[in-house]
């Protein structure tokens, strides 16, 4: 029998800040008939964003407050940055701080040329939430209306979205400037379009031309028309909580450029800390093996592990999975990335048997973004998921926007993402709710496959699942398990091998929505 060994890197890499990732920009321009109309760009009239150091010129409010630059850009929102939300790419506006960067709704009538089945808008409202009805024309004279809701500025939650719709924190920031406490957000809200025609303008919303204390004002500081992926709809999923107390393994990269620790609990990756040692990002990232027809094993429930550590340092470990009919076994070798916010998974699936050389490995990654996960009744502390398409492959990322917290020792909380790449492309990826239909496990568990093709989840208890490159195809041939990715001190490639570029990538587009 020809035994065949599976090499898979996953870089767990947060990206703090990273408000979006790979897309392009939608293209602005005038419509082709009718009245000359002009981009949002050309039609700002509020400035609702300073420098600390001089603020003078701001009042998103009418009683002299901004927003804080400096916040935005803590926060991947910079001049001309692009911004990715859940498939749709905004521009972020491409003026310095202190000049005109948004437009306050009053029913002005904006050029946007572009197709797809979703509007994006990059919003916050002052003297109190707003909404309106927004319309969007096509180039074939028909037009749809749809109606918008934007939370306050000094809220901390985002505004309920209409059916088939999103509403989400797009940002927040620790106050505005001049010299204000209070954490301020920017929303981010979705309209659907008809993908099978091309938008050339949307109408904002009428609310109103002025600003001031207790007067309602909607700002738009983006807009784009993209195409999101099939996204679940069978959220918020089942209640989040922490993973076990009891560690198998801790560890960390020597020096200082790599902020992140990672934990192994029942043999399985657990929790993931950054930027600090106190916030966690995983709850945890399990394997699961099936043949695709009739059988479906799950780490905790159908394996045994043991664990033993890598080198002296103690900052690597070594755990082995075995199946408990002994059909296979997986190594893996979890370390952390000196070089950049990574851990680095590597993975060996070794068949003991002849029919388990066909089997296929998954793995289902669980978070808690930023310390929290949502679910449940309440769903506090929402995650959401998306798959980025890169030229690697894809690469699904979990994030968290809202960084909105109580407690007085977490002012350094930022927007979160966490990408999930390997050193081959995926060759199925899913992102749906814990515990329902959407959730990997759940299909794996039933059906032996990936069958929903989900690759959005807003607002839940999300969970990840890939099905490992390489494996599922018995007569490979087999690796040597220990020449794996090899670790380099560089922020640019990180691992030297495809995973750190696909990483790389997404690095290279943080602030992107």
């Amino acid at each position: 029998m020809r035994s065949s060994m599976k090499t898979f890197s996953a870089l767990a890499a947060v990206i703090l800040g990273s408000a979006g990732l790979v897309a392009g920009p939608a293209a602005l321009s005038a419509a082709a008939a009718g009245p000359v109309l002009v981009p949002l760009s050309q039609a700002f009239d509020n400035v609702g964003i300073t420098a600390p150091a001089d603020s003078a010129p701001g009042n998103l409010d009418g009683t002299g407050d901004s927003l804080s630059a400096t916040g935005l850009a803590s926060d991947g929102l910079s001049p001309g940055a692009p911004v990715l939300h859940d498939g749709v790419t905004l521009r972020w506006p491409d003026v310095a701080p202190g000049g005109p960067d948004n437009v306050v709704a009053d029913g002005q009538v904006i050029a946007l040329h572009g197709s797809g089945n979703t509007l994006g808008v990059a919003a916050t409202s002052t003297g109190g939430s707003t909404s309106g009805t927004l319309t969007v024309s096509y180039t074939d004279g028909t037009s749809a209306s749809a109606t918008v809701s934007v939370a306050n500025w000094v809220d901390t939650s985002a505004a309920a979205a209409p059916a088939g719709a999103e509403s989400d924190l797009l940002a927040t920031t620790a106050g505005w400037d001049p010299g204000g406490s209070l954490p301020v957000s920017l929303s981010y809200l979705s309209v659907p379009v008809n993908p099978a025609k091309t938008v050339a303008s949307v109408t904002l919303p009428t609310v109103g031309a002025g600003v001031g204390h207790d007067v309602p004002a909607m700002h738009i500081f983006g807009l784009a028309v993209g195409t999101v992926a099939a996204k679940a709809t069978d959220g918020p999923g089942a209640l989040s909580y922490y993973d076990l107390a009891r560690k198998d393994c801790v560890g960390t990269a020597p020096g200082t450029s790599s902020k992140t620790w990672y934990t192994v609990a029942g043999g399985m990756l657990s929790d993931v800390y950054y930027p600090t040692i106190d916030n966690t990002n995983v709850h945890n990232l399990e394997y699961v093996v099936t043949d695709g027809s009739s059988f479906t094993d799950i780490q905790p429930r159908d394996m045994t592990y043991t664990v033993a550590a890598l080198g002296a340092s103690g900052m690597a470990c070594q755990v082995t999975a075995t199946a408990k009919n002994g059909s296979y076994k997986i190594i893996t070798d979890y370390l952390t990335d000196p070089g950049r916010d990574a851990v680095v998974l590597r993975v060996s699936f070794d068949p003991l048997t002849a029919a388990a050389a066909a089997d296929h490995l998954y793995a289902r990654l669980q978070p808690l973004v930023n310390g929290h996960g949502g679910g449940g009744s309440q769903n506090a502390g929402a995650d959401s998921a998306t798959t980025v398409r890169t030229t690697g492959g894809p690469v699904p990322v979990d994030y968290s926007t809202n960084s909105f917290s109580e407690a007085v020792n977490r002012t350094f909380a930022t927007p979160t993402f966490l990408a999930l790449a390997a050193s081959g492309p995926f060759p199925a990826t899913d992102n749906g709710f814990a515990g329902q239909p959407s959730d990997g496990l759940t299909q794996l568990s039933g059906g032996h496959a990936l069958t929903t093709g989900d690759q959005n989840a807003s607002d839940g208890d999300v969970a990840t699942t890939v099905e490992i490159p390489g494996t599922g195809a018995p007569g490979a041939t087999r690796k040597s398990r220990h020449p794996g990715p090899r670790l380099r001190p560089d922020r640019g490639g990180g691992t030297g091998d495809r995973a750190g570029q696909r990483a790389h990538a997404v690095r290279r587009h943080a602030g992107q929505l």
